[in-house]
C-alpha cells in the first residue's frame, strides 16, 4: 500500500471500535501478530492529564543515556506518524505502510479499534528497531484500555488525575482513580505523581497497589525556586533542575519523570544525571504550553481540554503575571467545556471563538454564550490572524487553548 491506502485503511476502522468489557480483542488482534509486545519491555503510563510531557521527558532521558527507545502516544499532534516514535524520530512513511500492509494481510475484518489497529502497528515497528524500552501511554482510562495488553512493565506510571471522560470512566475522581489504577501489574512498581492531593485518589491507587503487592513510590512536591516565560528552576532531594515547559504541574511532572529514572537506575539501567537534566531542560512537548511568537505577540498554546487542564493553565498565567490575556478557544462536545469556559472567564479579557475543526466541535456561536467577558466570532481560517491582530492591539498575550485538535489546525510557526 501507498501512504493514502494507508491511512484509508487505518481510517477504515471506526475511531474506539464497539464498548470492550475485557483485553480479549487486543489479545486476539496481537495474537494474529505473533504477540510483539512479548519481545519489548515497557514503561506504562496513564493519567488523566501530564501523560504527554512525561513520556516525552522519560523518552528523552533514556535516549540522552543512549538507549533505543519507542514511544507511542495519541493524539497526533500534526501527522498520524508523530504518534508513533523511534529515539524521538516520527515512523518513516515507508515503514508505516509496509507493517499496515502486514497487519491487512493479518486481519480480515474490521471488528477493531483505530487505537487497536495503531499500537499493534507501533508494537511491529518497535520491535523491528530493537527498542530498548518502549514508553507506552494509555488512550483512555486503564483498566480494559488496550495498552493494558502488556505484561509486567518496569515501572507504572500514573499522572495527574481529574475529571475527564466520565461517561466512560465514572463521574467522581475515586471511580477515575480506580480506572487508571488497573495499569498497575503485581509485585511490579507503580509511581503516583505528586499532583495528585486528592485523599480518594491516593487511597484507590495505594489499596490497589497493596493488593497486587507493587511497590508504591508516592513523589513528593519540590521546592521551586524560578516560575515564568523562560520555564521553571526546582530543587528536588537537594538537587536543582530547570524544566523548559511552562507551568507549575510541570514541576510535577518532571519529578515524576526523577523518580521513574531513580527506579530505572536501582534495577540496572544507567541514566546519568547530566541527560536526565539535559531532558528536562530541551524537552518541549506539542502544544504542552508551547510559546510561539507572531507579529511580535507572545503566544502560549495549550492543549488544555478539561477542567484540570484549563485549572493548571490559569495558574501558570498567574504565576507567570499574564494578566487580561486574548484568548482563542474552541472545544468539543465530548468534554465538560461548561466548566472549562468558566475557568477561561475568569482570567481573559476577550475570548474569540472557533470551530470547524473537527467534526463535533461546539459551534463557535453557542461556545461565545458561555462567556461572560467580550466574545468575537470567527470561521477557522481567520480566527488565529484576528486573535493575533486584538491581542497586539491590546498589547497582552494570547492563549489558544481547548482542544488538540484546534490547535493542530493552527498554522502556529
Amino acid at each position: 500500500m501507498n501512504y493514502i491506502e494507508t491511512m484509508n485503511y487505518i481510517n477504515s476502522f471506526t475511531k474506539s471500535g464497539k464498548p470492550v468489557k475485557d483485553l480479549s480483542r487486543i489479545e486476539k488482534l496481537l495474537n494474529m501478530l505473533d504477540k510483539p509486545q512479548k519481545d519489548l519491555k515497557f514503561i506504562h503510563v496513564a493519567g488523566t492529564n501530564g501523560k504527554g510531557s512525561t513520556v516525552e521527558m522519560i523518552s528523552n532521558a533514556l535516549i540522552f543515556s543512549n538507549y533505543k527507545v519507542g514511544s507511542f502516544t495519541s493524539p497526533y499532534m500534526v501527522c498520524y506518524e508523530d504518534r508513533i516514535r523511534f529515539n524521538g524520530e516520527n515512523i518513516p512513511q515507508k515503514e508505516l505502510c509496509s507493517i499496515a500492509d502486514t497487519v491487512k494481510q493479518s486481519v480480515q475484518n474490521n471488528e477493531f479499534s483505530q487505537f487497536e489497529i495503531s499500537m499493534a502497528i507501533a508494537f511491529i515497528y518497535f520491535k523491528s528497531k530493537g527498542c530498548d524500552v518502549v514508553v507506552l501511554e494509555t488512550g483512555i482510562g486503564g483498566i480494559v484500555d488496550s495498552t493494558n495488553i502488556i505484561e509486567n512493565p518496569l515501572v507504572s506510571v500514573i499522572t495527574s488525575i481529574s475529571l475527564d471522560h466520565t461517561a466512560i470512566l465514572g463521574d467522581t475522581l475515586k471511580k477515575i482513580a480506580t480506572q487508571k489504577a488497573g495499569i498497575i501489574k503485581p509485585n511490579r512498581p507503580i509511581i503516583l505523581s505528586c499532583d495528585n492531593s486528592n485523599l480518594d485518589v491516593i487511597d484507590v491507587v495505594s489499596k490497589t497497589a497493596k493488593e497486587k503487592h507493587s511497590p508504591l513510590i508516592l513523589a513528593s512536591m519540590g521546592n521551586i525556586i524560578k516560575c515564568d516565560l523562560n520555564g521553571e528552576i526546582f530543587k528536588y532531594k537537594d538537587i536543582t533542575y530547570h524544566i523548559k515547559m511552562l507551568g507549575k504541574h510541570q514541576v510535577s511532572n518532571a519529578i515524576t519523570v526523577i523518580e521513574v529514572c531513580n527506579l530505572l537506575n536501582s534495577i540496572g539501567y544507567n541514566i546519568p544525571l547530566e541527560s536526565l537534566k539535559k531532558s528536562l531542560e530541551e524537552t518541549q512537548v506539542t502544544f504542552r504550553t508551547q510559546l510561539f511568537n507572531i507579529s511580535n505577540v507572545s503566544i502560549i498554546a495549550d492543549g488544555s481540554h478539561n477542567i484540570g487542564g484549563i485549572t493548571a493553565l490559569k495558574d501558570t498565567l498567574s504565576t507567570c503575571n499574564i494578566k487580561n490575556p486574548v484568548v482563542l478557544t474552541g472545544m468539543i462536545s465530548t468534554k465538560d467545556y461548561k466548566s472549562c469556559c468558566e475557568v477561561i472567564d475568569s482570567f481573559a479579557d476577550t475570548v474569540i471563538c472557533t470551530d470547524g475543526y473537527i467534526y463535533n466541535a461546539i459551534s463557535k456561536e453557542e461556545l461565545s454564550k458561555l462567556f461572560k467577558c467580550d466574545t468575537k466570532e470567527y470561521p477557522l481560517d481567520t480566527a488565529l490572524q484576528e486573535a493575533v491582530k486584538l491581542a497586539k492591539q491590546k498589547n497582552v498575550p494570547l492563549i489558544v487553548c481547548g482542544s488538540l485538535y484546534l490547535l493542530g489546525n493552527l498554522n502556529l510557526k
